[in-house]
């Protein structure tokens, strides 16, 4: 409505209702830019959230992708060490010791050298030799306080096979687990009271070194 109407219709129906008509529309004339302000801050709002939602949402994903870090296995130098140091290096050519973090287990493998056993006395010689070494590794191992789960032990050295060919076979082996380590007296024990104590299904001896004429 044109103002000079406007002032028309003011001087006829009073100050008061002119008043209130005129601050009804000047809220009306504004409410359509009031509306549009809200709206856009609304959804400026709603796009911070989403967008640090996102954010959040990516760092877990990264995290949760990359996981912790595998710590170093420590553990393989500590007991290689150890059962180089406690092993008696009579005949001793080659020791290797594997540490799986994974499940806490090792592997020691010992490689003898010299000549094949091919009497009586020398096969008893490298039975003997074998306790010995499977205990002095397997001591080094379960006393060494770094927790395990299951140790292998194997001796092996030299063997003809049935095309009279010199090869590294076993001597003798040893398994045991955390529950039958425990049992066995690591500090005074034998070599022979050692390999009965380890039981038929955890070790191994052997007997024939197949020396063919």
């Amino acid at each position: 409505m044109p103002s000079h109407f406007l002032a028309r219709s003011c001087h006829y129906t009073g100050s008061t209702g002119c008043a209130a008509r005129v601050r009804a529309r000047t809220l009306d004339d504004r409410s359509p830019i009031t509306l549009v302000t809200l709206t856009l801050l609304a959804l400026g709002l709603a796009t911070a959230l989403v967008g640090c939602s996102l954010a959040g949402n990516g760092a877990t994903g990264a995290k949760s992708r990359t996981g912790p870090k595998t710590p170093t296995p420590v553990a393989q130098g500590e007991l290689a060490k150890a059962v180089m140091l406690n092993l008696w290096s009579l005949g001793v050519k080659q020791v290797q010791t594997v540490y799986q973090p994974r499940d806490a287990s090792v592997t020691v493998t010992i490689t003898l050298g010299g000549t094949i056993p091919s009497t009586p006395l020398k096969i008893s010689a490298a039975n003997d030799l074998t306790k010995s070494d499977c205990l002095m590794a397997l001591q080094a191992l379960w006393t060494s306080g770094i927790p395990l789960s299951r140790t292998m032990v194997l001796v092996q050295g030299p063997t003809q096979d049935e095309y009279a060919n010199t090869i590294n076979q076993p001597y003798g082996e040893v398994t045991l687990t955390t529950s039958q380590a425990h049992q066995i007296d690591w500090n005074s024990i034998t070599a022979a009271a050692a390999w009965d104590a380890y039981g038929n299904d955890n070790e191994y001896l052997r007997g024939n070194f197949g020396v063919y004429d």
